[in-house]
């Protein structure tokens, strides 16, 4: 066995900020990769110990969903919005009209959209999907007349792009199943489960570690960021990490069955 595992994670600051002392343990080998990268990589079995999203999460059968390090919450689900000025029933009524990108096939954000339209009655495969990067739908979305959805720090700052909120899917799920919205978390495949309960331990000391040194872990946190703007950043840690994170709990796990019965009933 090698001295370090492998280990997938996004370089969003929510990660880089639970992680910190996880990886300078140097008992873990990063490698950062988009969501939607790392939601192939599980697929395919590359890495042992991975950040997923939790719709791909509850689909991996060589894999086992770990209780800490993942994103669920309230408040922080993914946002559709549009470089139009449309109301949510004016998207309704013309979602066929223009295109809508979704920041990657596996991701929590394409299930959530794709429930939201199935509980509108409509039919996606009528719809213009495209799957972008998460950071390259607000740039797609100010060349073109459209509507995305946004993840990540993009949520934060899209109105300063001139982008229009049409609905916060994660809102919607909420009011839906009165659960929070289960984002992502952090998978291990069944061959390590021996070093569970070890690992979950690391990822919640490195959290407890991170806010209690954050000055020491923020230049950690910009050197992958996509913004650097620290009260962006604060804002992503500050709703991306919650109590969830630290241990999911019985309403967390309620929230990914949820999840996962959904997806078995499609």
């Amino acid at each position: 066995m090698k001295d370090r595992l492998d280990f997938g994670l996004s370089p969003c600051p929510n990660d880089t900020f639970i992680f910190y002392r996880f990886i300078q343990s140097g008992k873990y080998q990063p490698y950062f990769l988009d969501i939607e990268e790392l939601n192939e990589s599980a697929i395919k079995e590359r890495f042992p110990l991975i950040k997923v999203s939790c719709v791909t999460a509850v689909q991996l059968p060589n894999y086992e969903i770990l209780s800490s390090g993942g994103a669920i919450g309230y408040g922080c689900g993914p946002l559709l919005v549009s470089s139009l000025n449309l109301t949510e029933k004016n998207f309704l009524e013309q979602s066929k009209n223009y295109p809508i990108f979704i920041p990657g096939k596996h991701t929590t954000a394409n299930f959530l959209f794709h429930q939201y339209c199935q509980y509108h009655h409509i039919d996606t495969n009528s719809l213009r999907i495209e799957y972008l990067r998460y950071d390259k739908i607000i740039p797609e979305l100010k060349k073109q007349k459209g509507v995305g959805i946004l993840i990540h720090e993009e949520r934060f700052n899209f109105q300063n792009h001139q982008l229009y909120k049409i609905r916060d899917l994660g809102e919607w799920w909420e009011q839906t199943t009165q659960l929070p919205i289960p984002l992502g978390c952090i998978v291990l495949h069944k061959d390590f489960l021996e070093l569970k309960k070890a690992i979950e331990l690391d990822i919640q000391n490195s959290i407890l570690y991170s806010q209690n040194h954050y000055q020491e872990v923020l230049p950690f946190i910009k050197r992958y960021a996509q913004s650097m703007e620290e009260d962006v950043i604060k804002s992503h840690i500050n709703l991306y990490v919650t109590d969830f994170s630290f241990d999911m709990h019985d309403k967390g796990r309620e929230a990914i069955i949820k999840l996962k019965n959904f997806i078995n009933n499609l």
